[in-house]
């Protein structure tokens, strides 16, 4: 079974753009999974992204903010809701509280903090 079989074609990564994040990401992407990609440092989260995109051929998708402001968690949750719907699983009423692990609205992912 593939990595994206065992775990979804998507993985939420807070703080991505630097450091351990940076590095899930690069070892994700090269696993084959698509990224939602959350940090603060734009320039630095941007120029990951389309590197990995790039390189490895997935699908990247990035939100800068702080994931604890409620704007950025919103924009987090719909991105990850309309992952989730593009792969055929169902969209609940209640997708957009789905931005933790543990929560409803994803039924299958990797999610990284």
């Amino acid at each position: 079974m593939s990595f994206p079989q065992r775990y979804g074609p998507w993985a939420l990564v807070v703080g991505a753009a630097l450091g351990l994040g940076a590095e899930f990401c690069r070892q994700l992407a090269e696993r084959g999974l698509n990224l939602v990609m959350v940090a603060l440092e734009k320039d630095e989260l941007d120029a990951l992204a389309t590197d990995l995109a790039d390189r490895y051929g997935i699908r990247t998708q990035t939100v800068t903010g702080d994931i604890t402001a409620p704007e950025v968690l919103e924009s987090v949750a719909l991105l990850v809701g309309d992952a989730d719907h593009s792969h055929g699983r169902s969209r609940r009423r209640d997708h957009h509280r789905a931005a933790a692990p543990g929560s409803q609205g994803i039924e299958r992912g990797l999610h990284l903090r």
